[in-house]
């Protein structure tokens, strides 16, 4: 009995550890996934820890279908959750209720009518087919859910296929199905362990999505404003540390309004996306950073950027732009344009990265003043 008593408090020391960080996340980033997530965790572990006691006498056949199904139950809430199942794959989701169904009414039979099951010969099949079924379902489930499109699907695909080997052995072991011996006890703690880490790391997936997600800007594809304040915050300081230079260029295309005006906004939203890739794809380098600053202007940061280098790429960004010939009817030159405003210089202790956001768009309104479609710049001295 040492071995399965090992594995028992190894599997549910660490099942209990991650149920209790992703709680904690749960609540800390009020996501309903993490919660069941959890609850799912905990369920197994009080599972067990009731199906153990029942192995020596100190507990009884309904306690341990309860806990059971109360892990089960927090499994498929779960899925649907995570997965968004009853949306992105409702008949599966039906699959999935149903299988439970049949679980849950099985569970019943053996706390009710055990003597009836025996005489039946049903004892040692109906829970291990019952549970396979439903297991079977979830792993169906999130298959479909990743043939969707899903691409967290995959790895909660990983994570049910050790829950279905490990409980499915348990189930046939407690049963009768198969031999009981040490490695049946533990198969299932052990295939919900597997469960718990490869679930982290989907969840871990989860949160990495939402965070490109937030700093993501749905209309152009590119980062958000919220990503550009964090970045040049981040380069600013990294210029300051090293002392060189960090150049800034803001974008505006030439009278937008007049188009919107002239073309509608639908089309307008369709320029401000093309507009977008276009500086995104431009002669720009792996450092980089493309954002859209608000309304038609963008913004680049260019890391270790002198001021006639900045100019260089600004006027390839305007040159892109050009290229893509989209029809302005409220526009001399026929096509859309856009002007750009260019700054660079050397952060220092005491000047504030907004001195240098200043400068540019100075330069920016200089080159509107000017004719448009063109690139103006500031020197180091105008940003401080």
């Amino acid at each position: 009995m040492v071995t399965p008593l090992i594995v028992l408090v190894f599997t549910g020391g660490m099942i209990v550890a991650l149920g209790l960080v992703n709680g904690l996340l749960g609540i800390t980033l009020r996501d309903r996934a993490y919660l069941w997530y959890a609850a799912a965790m905990l369920a197994f572990v009080a599972f067990d820890a009731v199906s153990a006691s029942a192995r020596l006498g100190a507990a009884h056949e309904p306690a341990v279908q309860g806990a059971y199904l109360l892990y089960c139950g927090a499994i498929a809430v779960f899925g649907a959750a995570f997965l968004d199942l009853p949306r992105a794959a409702p008949a599966a989701w039906r699959a999935v209720l149903m299988c439970y169904g049949a679980l849950v009414l099985t569970g019943i039979a053996y706390a009710a009518v055990p003597t009836a099951l025996r005489r039946g010969h049903l004892d040692g099949s109906l829970e291990p087919l019952a549970t396979t079924a439903f297991l079977i379902a979830v792993f169906a489930a999130g298959l479909v859910a990743w043939r969707n499109g899903n691409p967290l699907a995959r790895t909660a695909c990983i994570a049910f296929a050790g829950v279905v080997i490990g409980l499915v052995t348990w189930a046939c072991g407690t049963y009768g199905v198969v031999p009981r011996s040490a490695l049946t006890d533990a198969a299932g703690g052990l295939g919900v362990a597997w469960e718990a880490i490869f679930l982290s790391v989907a969840l871990a997936e989860r949160i990495r999505g939402l965070e490109a997600v937030a700093f993501r800007d749905a209309l152009t594809g590119v980062a958000n404003r919220r990503a550009f304040d964090l970045r040049f915050a981040d380069e600013w300081r990294r210029a300051t540390r090293t002392r060189t230079r960090l150049a800034v260029v803001l974008l505006d295309v030439d009278r937008f309004k007049a188009y919107n005006d002239a073309c509608g906004h639908p089309r307008g939203d369709r320029v401000l996306a093309r507009v977008a890739q276009a500086l995104a794809h431009a002669a720009l380098r792996p450092e980089d950073f493309v954002a859209r600053y608000g309304g038609e202007e963008f913004v680049v940061v260019l890391p270790g950027c002198g001021r006639a280098d900045a100019a260089r790429l600004a006027n390839a960004a305007l040159a892109a732009i050009r290229a893509l010939a989209i029809a302005h009817p409220a526009h001399e030159p026929g096509i859309v344009t856009a002007s750009a405003g260019v700054a660079s210089l050397v952060p220092r202790h005491g000047l504030r990265p907004r001195a240098l956001l200043v400068a540019a768009d100075r330069a920016l309104y200089e080159a509107k003043r000017d004719g448009r479609d063109r690139v103006a710049t500031r020197p180091p001295r105008a940003a401080g």
